[in-house]
């Protein structure tokens, strides 16, 4: 007989040296008879040596098991015909299986047992729901504001190198001061270390009656340097923003949110070049931003202005600090770097200016930390008292729950003795 139609002999040798004497024949013969007569023809030789394994292990573990002769013999009574001395059923490998319930039915069954248990305790069921309801709900508020706040605050390109820039006076102890004109354009013309830098009026809010073009409406305007949408790099829906030879007062052209543009001319791309009357006063539209952009130092505005840079009073007067600036680092530079020669920068405007810039030092933030500030810590600390207040609503339904099974162990015990699974059970 050759070799790929006798038994594995590893698997054999394997059985014969662990099985007891008193079962090694029978158990060896009708594997070997129900290997060669049954298995072998059916199934090819990969499959009958696979079987052989799987048979010959079953035949240790029932063996081994310490059941005693009694149970043993009780085993062999449940073999299919042909191999009566094997402790255990050896089912075909392949052919017709007995159709079972699959998990959906299994689930269909919970479900309407769930159903029926919780219609006839709407008591406990209300009670439970509101509980936990309380301990997500809070949960999921406060996460959802940490994560905007927070893990999510600036929703721009590359945010880690946008900072904020202030003109702080130590001897005057002055901090997170506003920058005056002329100082911010000493730091647009000189800081090598920034891609960009803008500055925007945000001191106070400008609010203006938009007419022309579309029904009136009340909408707010920011006054900002050329440089501000190249910080936040930030494109254009359609048209063009300003550039630094329209910072005057004189340039009477506006930029859009796309949320105004969407109201007001209901998206008409016929909007550019139009005149827009802001309390009486024209306005050229020369742009639209994209939909979703806000500036998050100066605020979710409808409108965007130059800001008036290159007149006189702005270039010249040294002493009016009234602008917020931000910037964009170059790419190479750290913080570090950039804040060194700002510091540089400041130093020497105090000593060409003494009488208005003596004393004033630049100082730079990451926009993150400027926006979140002190608001981190006490949104996590929040977040931990609301997850102690869902742990606390889990912990008393998980109370009342264990309370409520106790008095179902009869029940338990009826069911597991009617063949529910541990699964089951537990559902």
């Amino acid at each position: 007989m050759p070799a790929r139609d006798r038994p594995p002999l590893l698997a054999r040798t394997l059985i014969r040296w662990l099985l007891p004497k008193e079962d090694r024949e029978f158990i060896l013969g009708d594997l070997d008879e129900v290997f060669s007569s049954r298995i072998l023809p059916m199934h090819g030789p990969k499959a009958a040596a696979r079987w052989y394994w799987r048979t010959g292990l079953a035949s240790l573990a029932a063996e081994w098991r310490p059941q005693g002769v009694k149970g043993r013999k009780a085993l062999r009574k449940k073999l299919v015909p042909g191999a009566e001395h094997l402790p255990f059923p050896t089912p075909p490998l392949r052919g017709p299986r007995k159709e079972r319930p699959g998990m959906a039915d299994f689930m269909g069954q919970d479900l309407r047992h769930i159903r029926r248990f919780l219609g006839k305790n709407p008591g406990f069921t209300t009670v439970a729901a509101l509980t936990l309801a309380l301990g997500i709900g809070a949960n999921t508020a406060v996460f959802s504001v940490l994560n905007r706040v927070v893990l999510h605050p600036l929703q721009y390109d590359e945010p880690d190198r946008l900072v904020r820039l202030y003109q702080d006076n130590p001897e005057e102890e002055i901090t997170g001061g506003w920058v005056t004109g002329p100082a911010f354009l000493d730091y647009r013309n000189m800081a090598e270390g920034f891609e960009a830098v803008a500055a925007m009026y945000n001191y106070r809010e400008y609010g203006f009656t938009l007419s022309g073009a579309g029904p009136p409406r009340r909408v707010s305007m920011l006054p900002v340097s050329s440089d501000f949408f190249d910080v936040y790099h930030v494109t254009t829906h359609l048209g063009r923003t300003f550039t630094q030879e329209e910072e005057r007062s004189d340039a009477r052209i506006v930029v859009l949110s796309h949320r105004l543009w969407m109201a007001h001319s209901e998206g008409s791309p016929d909007v550019l070049g139009q005149t827009l009357l802001l309390d009486e006063e024209p306005f050229e539209v020369v742009g639209v931003l994209p939909p979703g952009f806000v500036d998050v130092v100066g605020g979710d505005v409808d409108m965007w202005i130059p800001l008036e840079l290159q007149d006189a009073n702005a270039t010249q007067n040294r002493g009016n600090h009234y602008l917020s600036v931000i910037g964009r680092l170059k790419d190479g530079w750290t913080l570090d770097e950039a804040r060194a020669q700002l510091q540089a920068l400041s130093i020497s405007l105090g000593e060409e200016f003494p009488s208005s810039d003596d004393g004033y030092l630049a100082r730079i933030l990451p926009l993150q930390e400027d926006v979140v500030g002190g608001a981190g810590g006490m949104l996590y600390l929040l977040l931990a008292a609301a997850g102690l207040v869902l742990l606390i609503a889990c912990v008393n339904v998980a109370n009342v729950s264990v309370a409520r099974n106790l008095a179902r162990e009869s029940e338990m015990a009826i069911r597991s003795a009617l063949g529910s699974g541990r699964g089951r059970l537990l559902r």
